[in-house]
């Protein structure tokens, strides 16, 4: 495998493989995801509930990062959670050793002294940030225990920031009456979409030079065909751009235009 990635670098002109999830660099700064950042920077700021809500492969899990990144480390406590289908306890044990708390207690002790920590941690111009992904999972006695451990009261202040990260499924569940008291606590809400033609161009352009290369390796007809095949998606973008990579290897192409994308298309959806 080793030995092809070589192939894929000097055939192409690359340093790394440029559509894989290992290549690090500055985030593909499309104007919803910079929105995106600062609507979560201002409720981090200012503390109290937002949701991030995206299909699957859209970025969710990259502007979370971005969000994370942006985060100093003394003015913000995180918690992160990535797996929303975890049990309450789990839950309430992976936050507690995010707050500096002993984790082996019984779920009441657990909820008390966090409890108790949040505005002590709050007290010292730190803003406790609590982040549940794949929350779109959540079943409604989760919801309830978020209510419960964010202390949303009608008028108690906001003592952290509580995000909740989904797919779309996660807005139907917010707008269910039995959610009504947490999904009324929601400062903001961001959504995001799958790129557009021009945006697919520019992350194409932006992953390359991140890789090495500066000069166009999608034919303008090869761009079309990407667009069609991953909707915009950019998991999609990757997947499909990757295989495209070795397919023109292999017939000895120097660009990729629609026919190679559609063969890689069809490999990937098979």
């Amino acid at each position: 495998m080793d030995r092809l990635a070589s192939r894929l670098k000097s055939a192409f002109g690359l340093q790394r493989i440029p559509f894989t999830p290992e290549i690090h660099g500055d985030f593909f700064l499309h104007p919803a995801f910079e929105e995106g950042l600062r609507k979560l920077r201002y409720v981090a700021d200012r503390r109290g509930m937002a949701v991030l809500v995206a299909g699957a492969g859209v970025g969710k899990s990259t502007l979370l990062r971005a969000f994370i990144e942006s985060l100093g480390r003394t003015s913000f406590l995180v918690a992160y959670v990535p797996e929303a289908t975890c049990g309450i306890l789990d839950l309430y044990r992976a936050i507690a050793r995010a707050f500096g708390i002993d984790p082996a207690f019984r779920k009441s002790d657990l909820l008390r002294r966090i409890q108790e920590r949040l505005p002590a941690v709050a007290g010292r111009k730190i803003c406790p940030v609590l982040i549940c992904d794949e929350a779109h999972l959540l079943n409604r006695t989760f919801f309830d225990e978020l209510r419960i451990l964010a202390d949303f009261g009608a008028d108690a202040p906001d003592e952290m920031m509580l995000l909740l990260s989904g797919q779309p499924q996660l807005e139907t569940s917010l707008r269910l009456g039995i959610n009504e008291a947490l999904a009324q606590r929601i400062v903001l809400r961001v959504r995001l979409a799958p790129l557009d033609r021009g945006q697919v161009e520019q992350y194409l352009a932006h992953r390359l030079q991140l890789a090495g290369r500066t000069a166009p390796l999608f034919t303008p007809d090869g761009i079309e065909g990407l667009v069609r095949a991953s909707h915009g998606v950019p998991r999609l973008i990757d997947r499909v751009g990757e295989v495209s990579l070795l397919i023109a290897l292999e017939g000895k192409k120097k660009e990729i235009d629609a026919e190679i994308v559609a063969q890689a298309a069809q490999e990937v959806e098979s």
